[in-house]
């Protein structure tokens, strides 16, 4: 996922939503103040306005919310499976340098007691890949 560019659209959709609510109350501001004489005309225009707001609220931000408390749970989860990966790969890597070590030194026990020599066939060699981590 492209984390900059999700919370980058985030970004643009919480300034969308304060720019409409600012043109919003800007506009009203201007015919409140030209016409708004009475209390009950400001309470009906604070209505109308709470409810825009209610509404963009409900269709894009608790959305928005939502989506962003999954991918923090999907995030979490992913950690946690890195985590154990990387665990694994050091047990690995552990286990391998345990067996080299162990290889070398059943190397070294059948030069020092000369076992080739008791039988006609030598040891087989080590496989290409492993020659210069046995030394």
């Amino acid at each position: 996922m492209d984390w900059p560019i999700i919370f980058g659209g985030v970004g643009v959709l919480a300034s969308l939503i304060v720019g409409i609510g600012g043109l919003i109350k800007n506009r009203a501001d201007a015919r409140v103040g030209l016409r708004a004489d009475t209390r009950e005309e400001l309470t009906l225009f604070e209505a109308r306005y709470q409810a825009i707001l209610d509404e963009v609220r409900e269709s894009l931000v608790d959305p928005l919310r939502l989506e962003v408390e999954r991918l923090r749970g999907e995030l979490d989860l992913l950690r946690e499976e890195l985590a154990a990966e990387r665990a694994a790969g050091k047990l690995t890597a552990r286990q391998y340098r345990i067996a080299l070590a162990h290889i070398r030194g059943l190397r070294a026990w059948i030069a020092l007691h000369d076992l080739a020599a008791l039988t006609d066939d030598s040891p087989p060699d080590p496989p290409e890949s492993l020659r210069d981590d046995l030394g």
